[in-house]
């Protein structure tokens, strides 16, 4: 098995903001009603304004309660969807180290909060997971992509998210600057893993620099395949330590106090000492 380090997630705490915020909507929705129900019973009269303000009071707040419903389902779905694909990650050989979660800021490039990162023999990868449903078009360079879905009645709906290739390329070039300024120069993979089981990649343009893998059809297998048969950037034992590892020489105290307490930083330098 391999290593996970365990970390926080910006979309765990935004999924718990949002669940957080549906139930106090809906209380505050049940407080209009509770305080009517109140002045009816100290007045014994039906105050015919205080209903109206009630009304929409309690409107108001279940119009916004269902859209934190809404946010929170779709955050719920992406952390499934992470769930799953660390599940297939943490299969890998016991040689692997997996750290989830891993948040990068770069002033000159930004900040990005990368799903799984998985270091080992076969390089370092990125894997932006995706947990969409449907039908997925459009180009490789699109912002978003358009996601059609089918209903079992026939009907088409159709919806727009974003691309997830031009995300692991942005999320790529930050991590390659980040690690730049450590003194690392691995080569960075790029792959994006569909896990719903009923998806379906229809975009073009693509080119040989991301890999996209729907879970469906022997996805859990061909991801573990890209992985430990390595990208373009396959390195050996040698080529590992010749361009991500650092000497005593190159690297003072200076530039540990910068890096070495980042896990990423910390993790791809123990693969040097194995």
């Amino acid at each position: 098995m391999a290593q996970v380090i365990k970390s926080s997630s910006d979309l765990k705490k935004d999924y718990r903001k949002h669940k957080r915020r549906y139930h106090l909507w809906m209380l505050l929705g049940l407080l209009f009603w509770l305080v009517f129900a109140w002045n009816i019973s100290q007045t014994k009269r039906f105050d015919e304004r205080l209903f109206i303000a009630t009304f929409i009071g309690f409107g108001i707040a279940g119009s916004l309660g269902k859209w934190e419903e809404k946010r929170a389902k779709v955050l719920l779905g992406g952390l499934e969807g992470e769930n799953k694909s660390l599940a297939v990650l943490s299969s890998l050989p016991n040689d692997y180290i997996v750290i989830p979660n891993v948040e990068i800021n770069v002033p000159s490039a930004g900040r990005t909060e990368l799903d799984q990162v998985v270091i080992g023999p076969g390089g370092l990868f990125i894997v932006e997971t995706k947990n969409y449903h449907g039908i997925l078009k459009g180009k490789a360079e699109d912002e978003k992509l358009q996601k059609i879905k089918i209903s079992p009645a026939g009907e088409t709906y159709t919806d727009y998210v974003k691309n997830p290739v031009r995300q692991i390329k942005r999320q790529v070039h930050i991590l390659k600057q980040y690690l730049g300024q450590c003194g690392l120069h691995p080569y960075i993979n790029g792959i994006v893993y569909l896990v719903h089981p009923d998806v379906t990649w229809k975009v073009t343009d693509m080119n040989s620099d991301i890999s996209v893998i729907c879970s469906g059809k022997g996805g859990e297998q061909e991801l573990r395949k890209k992985i430990l048969s390595g990208g373009a950037g396959r390195l050996t034992a040698a080529e590992i330590k010749k361009t991500t590892c650092y000497t005593g020489k190159n690297y003072g105290s200076e530039n540990f106090a910068k890096c070495g307490e980042n896990l990423l930083y910390y993790h791809i330098l123990s693969i040097c000492y194995t």
